[in-house]
């Protein structure tokens, strides 16, 4: 039976609230507040490297991880864990090629990039992909925890999705980038000592390591690389590793969400010594993460237990729940204890949706309203009366996005686990702004229309295989791309991206003589080629 929460939990989840909110109303008054697009949108671009450095990886270390990589290790196995080895690629290929490209440019939007290289067409159809995934993802990042919590703790779920989107949609209104970063800092401090605890005492509770790779050892879990090429499968290696690289990259690389984070640094070389000190920060959560499904596992399925039962699994309604069960089982006497990892799902959350809805209002703003206006006539500058215009349309955006994700929270109900889900949503997006991002970067031949009907063309594919595997999950006469495992969208949609952009690049080109002697910028290419 689950514990309830004492009044020190409540003492110690109430105090992370009221940092959150008095983080925004200081940025938000302070020297006269948010009074520019520029300080609202990008921080005034002055932030040094280590708050960087934090805000992305309390940004990405949302309860997709928290949650969902221990319960994806509990149930399948710590076959998860060989896909953490792709970080060793992500970030050195981010800090090579995207990054130096993105701070390069007087932009604010990632999707700028794209009109500048394209054309207008291709930003739009950027901006909208964005927004479709990162709405959806937002709200699966509030209904989750929410979920897991009011299962182990009896605390309301409508009223804990309210309470934080609430509180998350105030300070990002009020304070802008600038309260996201501050308020990204302390929660990844609040996240990393949380976990860190966790797997202390998690282990100690239920046996040495020795003892707990054992009993994973002992049912056949502890194959960490699987080689066979088996598209169907859900881990094997090469799943795993490809699958994994092409979604992270789609997030920590070219969105919206990551490259705000590089815009808002105070050079390219801050923005590098960030993601170098995101490499064991990432490193250190995922791998910790993982082990706490080992050390469940053991924990539940061990015949040898500390206090001499077979214990068995929890009677949960969702996967996801697992972390939260066990916590509140082994450690909800200990006053706070619980109420310490409520907050660290919580900051998570905030973290995330914060970081989210600062990104979906700038897409909204610099890249749909702005073109618009330009198109309807009003060619004007910059003035002191637009910025402030502008300014609180962003605050009036981050709230109508944060009403919005709390909306479609209420709707997330039947889900599958965490990872495959963001992971589907990942690969019908990611896999198509990847490919149109860098083949921008690396092939000056590509053209307009040739990338965008590649990047159309990668984005239905994956909608296809996405819709079609749900529709005929279970069946026996599944047609063959809806039995391929989800760990492959992104990578298919990124090679139809590439194939059908260079073979239509290469036919417009043909048809259109001036685009054979149109020369790129050399700053919208990476630098090693330029």
């Amino acid at each position: 039976m689950a514990d309830t929460l004492g009044v020190l939990d409540y003492v110690v989840f109430l105090a992370l609230l009221t940092v959150t909110v008095i983080t925004g109303l200081y940025h938000g008054v302070y020297k006269g507040g948010q009074t520019t697009t520029k300080q609202f949108l990008l921080a005034d671009r002055k932030v040094f490297s280590i708050p960087v450095a934090l805000t992305i990886i309390a940004s990405f270390t949302s309860p997709v991880t928290l949650l969902g990589v221990p319960s994806e290790v509990y149930i399948y196995g710590p076959e998860y864990m060989a896909g953490i080895l792709n970080v060793f690629i992500m970030l050195p290929i981010i800090m090579v090629l995207y990054a130096p490209v993105f701070c390069g440019l007087n932009i604010v939007t990632s999707y700028q990039y794209l009109d500048i290289r394209y054309g207008y067409p291709m930003r739009v159809f950027g901006g909208f992909m964005f927004i479709c995934q990162t709405v959806l993802y937002t709200a699966i990042v509030l209904f989750t925890p929410a979920l897991a919590i009011e299962a182990v703790t009896g605390f309301d779920l409508w009223l804990l999705i309210l309470l934080t989107g609430v509180v998350c949609t105030f300070y990002t209104s009020i304070g802008g980038l600038s309260a996201v970063i501050w308020t990204d800092a302390f929660m990844a401090i609040v996240i990393l000592t949380t976990i860190v605890v966790l797997i202390i005492t998690g282990t100690k509770a239920t046996g040495d390591f020795s003892y707990i790779w054992e009993v994973n050892e002992n049912d056949s879990r502890t194959d960490l690389f699987q080689f066979p090429l088996d598209m169907t499968e859900r881990f094997t290696f090469p799943n795993l590793f490809l699958g994994s690289l092409v979604s992270n990259l789609s997030l920590w690389g070219v969105s919206q969400t990551a490259v705000q984070r590089f815009l808002s640094a105070k050079s390219l070389s801050h923005a590098r010594i960030s993601l170098a000190m995101n490499f064991p920060l990432l490193i250190g959560v995922l791998v910790i993460c993982s082990l706490q499904g080992l050390v469940m596992y053991a924990y539940y399925f061990g015949p040898d237990a500390v206090d001499g039962t077979n214990r068995g699994p929890p009677n949960m309604t969702s996967p996801d729940q697992i972390t939260v069960y066990f916590v509140s089982e082994q450690f909800g006497d200990i006053p706070g204890y619980l109420g310490l990892y409520i907050s660290c799902l919580v900051a998570g959350s905030l973290s995330t949706i914060s970081s989210n809805l600062n990104a979906m209002s700038a897409v909204v703003l610099i890249d749909i309203l702005r073109p618009f206006r330009e198109w309807r006539g009003d060619k004007g500058s910059v003035t002191s009366h637009s910025e402030k215009r502008d300014t609180t349309l962003s605050k009036v955006l981050v709230f109508v996005f944060g009403v919005v994700s709390i909306a479609l929270s209420y709707l997330c109900v039947n889900l599958d686990t965490l990872i495959s889900l963001i992971n589907t949503i990942f690969g019908a997006v990611g896999g198509p702004l990847v490919a149109s991002f860098s083949l921008g970067m690396l092939w000056p031949r590509a053209n307009t229309y040739g990338t965008l009907i590649g990047a159309v063309t990668g984005f239905l594919m994956g909608v296809w295989a996405t819709v079609g595997s749900y529709v005929q999950a279970g069946q026996d006469d599944m047609f063959g791309l809806y039995k391929i495992s989800f760990q492959w969208y992104s990578v298919m949609t990124l090679l139809t991206t590439l194939i059908v952009s260079v073979i239509m690049s290469e036919f417009f080109r043909c048809l259109d003589t001036e685009d054979n002697v149109k020369e790129v910028d050399p700053a919208l290419l990476a630098t090693f080629i330029r």
